[in-house]
């Protein structure tokens, strides 16, 4: 019995060893910088080489989607689907985890038993990601910067959920019914009152775009909102390079700190229950000072492309919403008018215009004559802190 019982058991023990070779063997190739799976979306498997290598035929839709859902313009849910349109078939959560996926970025990370990320190795593969896109991305991801949150279904209701019943003050909807010739649009109140107050979409959206037109800039103020922006971004230049330098010496002290944490916990000097929470810490603040030092980083004529812009928006505001998408219609209405609107079946009016929107065109003939019937106030959709043009 002695002798069968290790006859048993030497089969077993020589698969636990090869078991432990094959993890040993794993972990030391994660070590070298080595992905030895199945190769994620945007990348490839070398059958030759054993490494994954960018595919031609997603890359690009790899990086769009980063680039995509970096400027904060798009919903998760709505970049799903554009992704989809693109080939690229997950599902919500598989969606989320490549946006959370370092490896893009050229890291590839080490779990432990219970698949926590212990450690990021430095890959060998090509990232397809930069660090400043990933970090925007991650932002987004953990709530410290908020994507856009507009409407963007129905191309013929580009003002739902921003008109106001001026009977009962209630969110007015919209929606199609189906008649003689295809479906008419309509806004309607969906308040629990009886105004049913119903206006035909194509009436209201005419009107917007005739509202529109007592906004319309003036040359002269466009020359001088030219002239003040270039001062402004030109008196700011120095200090923003001594940020970016002072930033620059930050990350350098950071990454040095988490190097020697790294040499600690290989000589077993530090626990790694406190590696974790140390490293974890550190790599969010580098996290943070990165993306702060991307945008600090913008080129003049980045913010020479923002300026003619803007001033070429200004200068046409009702071509523009014409013309442009619903996304950009949604984006421009909550930009300019943070309190929603009050449509009457003829007219349109507001309480609250954007501050700055109104500043600028304060002097306008159309605009200064109902300029007392407003009050002004910054919109939560307006471009945030730091001159980033990243949702209008």
């Amino acid at each position: 019995k002695i002798m069968l019982a290790v006859y048993l058991a030497m089969p077993q023990v020589e698969n636990d060893r090869l078991s432990l070779r094959t993890k040993d063997g794993m972990k030391q190739a994660l070590k070298q910088g080595r992905w030895l799976w199945k190769a994620p979306f945007g990348y490839s498997n070398d059958t030759t080489t054993k490494l994954i290598v960018p595919n031609p035929d997603t890359k690009e839709t790899l990086q769009q989607i980063f680039s995509m859902f970096a400027s904060g313009a798009y919903s998760m849910e709505e970049l799903r689907r554009i992704a989809k349109d693109k080939g690229c078939y997950l599902s919500k959560q598989a969606f989320i985890n490549l946006l959370s996926n370092p490896l893009y970025t050229g890291l590839i990370p080490e779990r432990d038993e219970k698949g926590r990320v212990i450690k990021l190795h430095k890959g060998i593969h090509e990232p397809l990601v930069t660090e400043e896109t990933y970090s925007y991305v991650q932002a987004i991801l953990s709530g410290k910067r908020k994507p856009y949150q507009g409407k963007t279904k129905g191309n013929d209701l580009p003002l739902k959920g921003n008109l106001i019943c001026p009977d009962c003050g209630e969110i007015m909807t919209g929606s199609a019914s189906k008649g003689n010739g295809g479906y008419y649009h309509y806004y309607h109140c969906q308040g629990k009152s009886k105004c049913r107050n119903r206006y035909r979409a194509s009436t209201a959206n005419e009107a917007f775009e005739d509202y529109l037109k007592q906004f319309q800039v003036s040359n002269e103020e466009l020359c001088l909102y030219h002239c003040v922006l270039e001062d402004v971004f030109r008196v700011s230049d120095i200090e923003r390079e001594q940020e970016r330098k002072l930033l620059e010496t930050t990350i350098s002290s950071i990454t040095k700190q988490i190097e020697t944490l790294d040499e600690k916990l290989t000589t077993d000097q530090l626990p790694l229950e406190r590696y974790n929470r140390i490293a974890q810490s550190l790599e969010a603040k580098q996290n943070d000072l990165i993306m702060k030092h991307a945008t600090l980083g913008r080129s003049r004529s980045e913010f020479a492309a923002y300026i003619n812009y803007a001033v070429s928006l200004l200068a046409d505001i009702k071509g523009y919403y014409s013309t442009a998408s619903h996304l950009s219609k949604q984006k421009l209405i909550g930009s300019i008018f943070p309190k929603k609107l009050i449509f009457d079946g003829k007219d349109y009016r507001t309480e609250k215009v954007n501050e700055v929107f109104a500043q600028v065109c304060s002097n306008g003939k159309g605009y200064k004559q109902k300029q007392s019937n407003y009050k002004v106030e910054l919109s939560s959709l307006a471009p945030p802190s730091g001159l980033e043009p990243e949702t209008l």
